[in-house]
C-alpha cells in the first residue's frame, strides 16, 4: 500500500513474481498458463484493493497499483528468460513463502482493522504498529 508508483513493497511484488513463475513451472505447468496464473492473480488482487479508508484517507493510489503489477510482471518476466531450475529442496520453503505473502496481502484486505503478530490490517494506524 502507498501513493507512490514505486515504493517499499517493490521489491517483494518482483520477488513474488520471479518465485511464482518458478514454482508454478516446477508442477509443470506450461509457461502461458503460468503466465495467466500467476500475473492474472496479482492483478485480480490488485484490482480488489482498496485505496481508501472508511474516513476516506488515501491508503494506496492507481499509480501504486499500476508500480505494484509492473514490478511483479518483471519478476515474472526475469524468472522465465533465466529459465532458472529451482533445487528442489527449496520448494516446500518457496511454497510457504508465496503463500504466506499471497495470503497475508489478502487477509490485509478482507479484514483490514485486524491487528496482530502476523497481520496488520489495511486500516490499522501506523501509531498503533
Amino acid at each position: 500500500m502507498g501513493i507512490n508508483m514505486f515504493d517499499r513493497y517493490s521489491l517483494d511484488h518482483f520477488m513474488a513474481g520471479f518465485i511464482s513463475n518458478g514454482l508454478l513451472k516446477s508442477i509443470k505447468m506450461s509457461s502461458s498458463t503460468n503466465f495467466i496464473a500467476a500475473n492474472g492473480f496479482h492483478l485480480f488482487i490488485e484490482l480488489l484493493e482498496k485505496n481508501e479508508s472508511p474516513t476516506k484517507k488515501q491508503l494506496e493510489s492507481n499509480k501504486n497499483h499500476v508500480g505494484d503489477i509492473i514490478c511483479f510482471l518483471l519478476g515474472w518476466l526475469l524468472s522465465y528468460h533465466l529459465n532458472l531450475n529451482i533445487p528442489g529442496i527449496l520448494y516446500p520453503i518457496l511454497w510457504i513463502l508465496l503463500i504466506y505473502v499471497t495470503m497475508h496481502e489478502i487477509i490485509r484486505e478482507i479484514f483490514p482493522y485486524i491487528e496482530n503478530r502476523l497481520v496488520k490490517g489495511a486500516y490499522v494506524s501506523k501509531r498503533s504498529l
